[in-house]
């Protein structure tokens, strides 16, 4: 199936899979990114908390979820595998949600607006969060 992209939505809105699963923004906020890993680069950053719901009757796997950030140029972001980062993983049964968070190395003047994409399968759109961060 071709991917999809739903409508944007707001930071502080929630978004909508399609089949009554949704997600959203829990927190946003700006941080100094530590680099743990190879390649990573310490800095200004942004940390990403997001609950997925599955209102559906299945369950859903996360370990696919993909998550992507752009800064105000339409720039792409790196990713921080260092604390407070704990990327969705596992199954998420039918009507119970789940959280998982992410740090993105972004300068504080790329940071108006940004835009979140989060996926987490190749049947469902890829919802769109647009906005301005701290």
């Amino acid at each position: 199936m071709a991917e999809t992209t739903a409508p944007s939505r707001q930071l502080t809105q929630t978004a909508e899979f399609g089949g009554k699963v949704t997600a959203q923004i829990v927190s946003l906020k700006a941080v100094t990114g530590v680099a743990n890993g190879p390649g990573e680069i310490a800095g200004p950053a942004l940390s990403v908390t997001l609950r997925v719901t599955n209102g559906s009757t299945k369950a859903i796997v996360l370990d696919g979820v993909g998550v992507t950030l752009t800064d105000s140029t339409g720039g792409p972001t790196s990713t921080l595998a260092g604390p407070p980062s704990a990327p969705f993983t596992g199954t998420l049964a039918a009507g119970d949600n789940a959280t998982g968070s992410y740090v993105f190395t972004i300068a504080a003047d790329k940071r108006r607006p940004i835009k979140l994409s989060l996926s987490y399968s190749t049947e469902a759109p890829t919802v769109v969060f647009a906005g301005n961060a701290p």
